[in-house]
């Protein structure tokens, strides 16, 4: 896990953390889903961790499993939270009968992000609300270490989008787990990689 400097407080940090592990629930939206019983085990867990110590703000998407996962780091750590839309999800129509159609639309939001697939929000549409989001964070709390609790695909276009690449290696968002943390430094107005998600920095290994 990514270790403060003592200097760290001079230089905001933004923890972007993805949610916890969910159970699928086929009769209600995806944004109503809560989290799973081993989502809820790692969501403790994640509330163990000692850079929280260092953090001033969290804030979620407006969904439900979100929320479910940082609840056990506020009541520990008392931190103050709030909830932003421009976090939530990659707006989707629906979900396709197979897991693998499904993936195949994510790798088309990915290879083509001005273009909707099938009705989903396009993915430079999810990049431009979500730097939003964080530009307006930064305004808001200019000195503090921010942990945003989001999600898979709109993370993992954020990622490119901070670390100026055009596309999503779709490979490095199935790496991502459930629930890894991404770090990043502002400094002098730049944005800049610290620790990048645990999936892909250790990538799984084939069975």
């Amino acid at each position: 896990m990514f270790r403060l400097s003592p200097f760290s407080f001079l230089m905001p940090l933004i923890y972007f953390i993805r949610h916890a592990r969910t159970r699928q629930s086929p009769d209600l939206p995806a944004d109503q889903w809560n989290l799973s019983e081993d989502g809820f085990v790692a969501a403790a867990a994640l509330a163990g961790k000692q850079f929280w110590m260092a953090i001033k703000r969290v804030i979620t998407s407006t969904e439900l499993k979100t929320y479910a996962t940082i609840a056990p780091a506020l009541e520990l750590w008392d931190i103050p939270h709030e909830a932003m839309a421009a976090f939530n999800e990659v707006r989707r129509s629906g979900f396709t009968a197979s897991q693998a159609e499904y993936e195949a639309q994510v790798q088309q939001l990915f290879a083509d992000p001005d273009s909707s697939v099938d009705g989903w929000e396009s993915a430079a549409d999810a990049v431009q609300r979500a730097m939003a989001g964080l530009n307006q964070l930064r305004a808001n709390y200019p000195h503090q270490n921010l942990a945003i609790i989001g999600h898979g695909l709109l993370w993992s276009l954020v990622r490119v989008h901070l670390l100026g690449k055009s596309h999503v290696d779709p490979a490095e968002w199935k790496a991502v787990q459930f629930p890894d943390v991404m770090v990043w430094r502002i400094e002098k107005g730049e944005w800049r990689l610290m620790q990048d998600f645990e999936g892909i920095r250790r990538p799984r290994k084939e069975k």
